[in-house]
């Protein structure tokens, strides 16, 4: 019979943590075998070409959205007095965030766990794909197969803020109120309803403030339900914004419903009117943040010399005027005109945005220049013209 030390030798620690080793490779070699198993698409707002869609989505032919293995599972059942069903998404054990931007837009500024705040497209029973919302860890507590809840998208709320119009997919959810929806007092009768949604957190999402006004609701031309935030949540959990709405009055003086050509409604725009300043839509192509890079070079001149020794050129990622550290390795490439250089030159890239460079072309390549480009690893590039010299 083996001894202890046998199995501390091959697992290199306890017989409980050779049990776990076990369980996840059983669990991968057999994970095409569970129904539920299949290929999701993760992805977030600012990579979403369909973001106004809910259902009826084909990530597969989406090079934005990024496809990782999952197990799709049910967690309660839905009856007409309570709330939606919830469902749980399980990753392979030992699956690591395939996310390129998340640890930089998610993880290190609001300190989510993967894949908390993400778009996922999961294949319904019919092979079409729907939008559904990562919202939360489903237990912090259990670390070997870790589930994640993960909520139907349902609604796509629209809003206006600093003079620009949003529209994001979301969750609704009621909110238990016990009351009639009529609250009197010994003056007034005021409307007493309650409604929750949820949202990724992200820079636009940021925005969403105490007592701003929503109109949630079907799409209905006579005086349709009207919201404002009474409560905003950013931090339970994160990654996630979580708002209450207390139910507001429509007022047809600072609200809008927006009409196609043929009557139909296309927008829901509550407070509207508040400013005489005109409205713009979201620009689908906003990049998330001010993003640069910019290339600095050893030595007096942007200049290579034939033969000579190596050059540094370092590129530095920036958010606006403050200096990113890179973690990342991002990659480089080489040009003269539009063709490519790199047979001619010989580098030594240490990963973190810092290449040495050697010109190993002849002659005849004097008077030329060489381009030098560099792209971060979330696609952020910059390029330098660098003469070529003779020794």
């Amino acid at each position: 019979m083996p001894s202890l030390n046998i199995y501390k030798d091959l697992y290199k620690g306890t017989i409980g943590q050779a049990h776990k080793t076990d369980s996840d490779k059983i669990m991968d070699v057999t994970w095409w075998n569970d129904i539920n198993s299949r290929v999701a698409y993760l992805y977030d707002f600012y990579h979403d070409d369909y973001k106004t869609q809910l259902d009826d989505l084909h990530p597969e032919n989406d090079s934005k959205k990024v496809p990782i293995d999952i197990k799709f599972l049910q967690n309660s059942m839905q009856s007409y007095a309570s709330d939606a069903v919830t469902f749980h998404l399980q990753l392979r054990p030992g699956q690591q965030c395939n996310v390129d931007y998340y640890d930089e837009f998610f993880k290190t500024r609001y300190n989510t766990t993967f894949p908390v705040g993400l778009y996922v497209d999961i294949q319904d029973e019919q092979g079409k794909y729907n939008k559904w919302l990562i919202v939360d860890k489903a237990n912090y507590n259990v670390t070997q197969f870790p589930t994640f809840e993960i909520l139907r998208c349902d609604y796509i709320l629209q809003y206006i803020v600093e003079q620009t119009k949003y529209q994001i997919a979301g969750v609704l959810r009621s909110q238990n109120s016990y009351n009639s929806g009529i609250w009197t007092d010994d003056k007034t009768t005021s409307t007493e309803d309650q409604q929750k949604f949820a949202v990724p957190l992200n820079r636009d999402t940021e925005k969403i403030y105490y007592d701003q006004r929503f109109i949630i609701d079907s799409k209905v031309l006579t005086e349709p339900r009207t919201w404002r935030v009474s409560k905003i949540n950013r931090i339970s959990p994160t990654g996630i914004v979580r708002a209450t709405l207390a139910q507001d009055e429509f007022n047809e003086h600072r609200d809008y419903i927006e009409l196609d050509n043929s009557g139909d409604i296309i927008g829901m725009w509550a407070s509207y009117y508040d400013t005489n300043t005109p409205l713009v839509d979201f620009d689908e192509e906003q990049p998330q943040v001010d993003w640069n890079v910019r290339i600095t070079y050893s030595g007096v001149k942007p200049e290579i010399k034939i033969g000579g020794s190596y050059k540094t050129f370092t590129a530095k990622l920036y958010d606006g005027e403050t200096e990113i550290p890179i973690t990342d390795p991002g990659t480089w490439e080489f040009f003269i005109g539009t063709d490519d250089a790199s047979s001619l030159v010989t580098t030594i890239d240490d990963g973190s945005g810092v290449i040495k460079v050697k010109f190993n072309g002849d002659l005849s390549y004097i008077g030329k220049v060489l381009t030098i480009k560099y792209t971060s690893y979330n696609d952020i590039s910059a390029d330098i013209e660098v003469d070529i010299r003779r020794l």
